[in-house]
């Protein structure tokens, strides 16, 4: 298994835990939870975007920029200008996807992760109720799981989330 391989699908197994993670913050109904809930999703569907990209062939690494500046020749391979540690960002990662899946809600996507970085970054001055955004959120985002991976698809099923919450007992 190639690297490519191997990556996409770990990110595709963690993303799936950390979306039953979000799920059962989300099923304690309170304040604080469905914060935590939105967090581990948007994180979840970050992860997702990255992976369907390195499934399909796609570089997810960003640019070196002071590499390019330092001067390259024709011979310079494309690896010596990326980041080992950088990946793109979520706004570019999904207009990418966008454009390769055109059956998604992306206005969902967008909206939730705009949710997300409120909460990441003024956690203040947020809705009182998010219980109505996670639940417009998570179909669109089963949606996706199920476009981009088909018969591999991340998102958990109920008895998945339920095992995991047995197992915490």
């Amino acid at each position: 298994m190639d690297r490519d391989t191997r990556d996409w699908l770990e990110m595709s197994i963690f993303s799936k835990l950390l979306i039953i993670h979000g799920i059962v913050h989300y099923r304690k109904r309170n304040f604080d939870d469905e914060r935590i809930a939105i967090v581990l999703l948007d994180q979840a569907t970050e992860l997702l975007m990255k992976a369907f990209l390195l499934k399909k062939d796609y570089t997810i690494q960003e640019i070196d920029s002071k590499k390019i500046k330092e001067g390259m020749t024709e011979r310079d391979e494309i690896k010596k200008i990326l980041h080992k540690e950088k990946t793109i960002n979520f706004s570019t990662a999904l207009s990418i996807v966008k454009r390769k899946i055109h059956n998604i809600e992306i206005d969902k996507i967008e909206n939730f992760h705009k949710l997300r970085n409120k909460i990441y970054h003024r956690s203040t001055q947020i809705i009182e109720n998010k219980k109505h955004e996670i639940e417009k959120f998570l179909p669109a985002l089963q949606h996706f799981c199920e476009e981009a991976f088909e018969e591999a698809s991340p998102y958990p099923t109920e008895d998945e989330i339920m095992d995991f919450i047995s197992r915490r007992r």
